[in-house]
């Protein structure tokens, strides 16, 4: 290719990068979201189209009112809102869809951190996420979005209306390509480049040859750039497949030899025995002649029989009789409960103090400090008896295929070197016939 053709096509690469952010007002931006809300509500797959938009308010720093304004817009009458606030709380959170068209937040994310990790926790990775905020807001917001999965995200400044990572910006794209193309992701637009300025490096797909064996020109005929990359990668294919295809053949080969127990139907008609650690007496039917008293302690199952204990126990009892080797539970809880109480402590008769810790302990279960101090029992039970729930030695890691590469590396190595010793034997043996073997008249002239 001539100079001229590669500097071409570098500027166009350059121009692929993406266009330098210039400056733009809220009203273009309140516009483009509006314009972005109705590309989705014509595109959404089934359901009806539903928004969601938090207001955290920008006090301390500047007053902006886009959502505002965006709600404000007559084209979206129609459309189905949620609108939330600071003043939110965790029950009227309750009847918000996990699963809506966007996402909307704006503010300052410090007024309610926790408050808003909650909210943004009922809602599904997938969601469409649109920020509005500032630079140095960012970093607050990535930690909650990141904690939580999101991954389509996109950021926008209050002041320019423009997409910002970090220090780069970039103009908005259209509508319909918001989610589908980030100025910020190149991998895409430098592999197609690296495609167009050597067309002819990479004759076969790499994903069809090493993954699903298509071969699309003969690899052995390839150049030596394709087969180091193609022959390294089919290398690293055939080492992960074999590894996972024994773990699944073996998961399949042992399965359990009788059906899960779900319903207090199935414990019925399984016959199994069931002991008892429960303090209430309960009256089932059901389970009448397979009910037993229970002599060891709560902590004690002999992976027999069935147990009916309060679920605090199960939950703890769950995780000591799993098996990390077999990655199976011997015991599993039930889908259906027995009753439902409310916990408490047994006091004096007729205590004074009964009327106050009544109130206190009512606060504590509504809060939510009750299942949390319960949390923090069981991470205390789990360091105590050492329960492990993963091995670390049956995953498969990049590292476990060192010595895999040091062989790959070796033998690609040693044919190098074998394709350097093979050129230079043919080039000696090209040599003219006159250069090796002097002729007659000069043989006579040395006698």
């Amino acid at each position: 290719m001539k100079p001229t053709g590669r500097i071409i096509k570098v500027v166009f690469a350059l121009i692929l990068v993406g266009p330098l952010s210039i400056g733009s007002n809220p009203d273009y931006t309140v516009n483009y979201t509006v314009s972005v809300i109705q590309h989705l509500t014509n595109v959404v797959e089934s359901g009806v189209p539903k928004f969601v938009f938090i207001e955290l308010g920008l006090q301390y720093y500047f007053q902006s009112d886009i959502l505002d304004k965006v709600l404000a817009v007559p084209e979206l009458a129609n459309a189905t809102k949620y609108v939330l606030n600071c003043d939110l709380r965790v029950a009227s959170l309750v009847n918000l869809p996990s699963r809506v068209t966007q996402l909307l937040v704006h503010g300052n994310p410090e007024a309610c951190f926790n408050l808003l990790f909650k909210c943004l926790r009922m809602f599904d990775a997938s969601t469409r996420v649109m920020v509005f905020t500032l630079g140095f807001m960012k970093v607050l917001f990535e930690s909650i979005l990141n904690e939580l999965n999101f991954y389509n995200v996109i950021y926008v400044d209050v002041e320019s209306g423009e997409m910002f990572q970090g220090d780069v910006t970039a103009e908005l794209p259209e509508p319909k390509v918001l989610y589908r193309r980030s100025p910020f992701r190149h991998l895409g637009r430098v592999l197609h480049l690296l495609h167009w300025l050597f067309p002819t490096f990479l004759t076969n797909n790499p994903v069809l040859m090493c993954v699903c064996g298509c071969e699309r020109f003969d690899l052995h005929k390839a150049n030596n750039g394709e087969k180091t990359i193609l022959f390294s990668t089919i290398v690293l294919m055939f080492f992960m497949t074999s590894a996972y295809e024994s773990k699944l053949m073996s998961l399949i080969a042992s399965r359990p030899s009788s059906r899960r127990i779900r319903t207090l139907q199935d414990l019925a008609e399984s016959k199994m025995k069931i002991k008892d650690h429960s303090v209430f007496a309960l009256d089932i039917p059901l389970l009448a002649n397979s009910l037993v008293n229970a002599t060891e302690s709560v902590d004690e199952w002999d992976k027999v029989h069935a147990y009916m204990t309060t679920k605090s126990i199960a939950d703890f009892n769950l995780q000591l009789f799993y098996d990390p080797s077999q990655k199976i539970n011997h015991y599993s809880i039930l889908e259906e409960m027995l009753l439902m109480f409310v916990p408490g402590y047994v006091l004096a008769y007729r205590s004074p103090l009964v009327e106050v810790l009544e109130h206190t302990q009512a606060v504590f279960v509504e809060t939510g400090f009750w299942q949390y101090w319960h949390n923090c029992d069981l991470r205390f039970l789990r360091s105590h008896y050492n329960v492990s729930f993963t091995e670390s030695n049956e995953i498969l890691h990049f590292q476990d295929l060192l010595l895999a590469w040091i062989i790959v590396a070796l033998g690609l190595t040693a044919k190098r070197q074998q394709l350097i010793v093979t050129n230079d034997s043919s080039s000696s043996m090209e040599l003219p016939l006159s250069k090796l073997f002097a002729p007659t008249g000069a043989h006579n002239d040395l006698e």
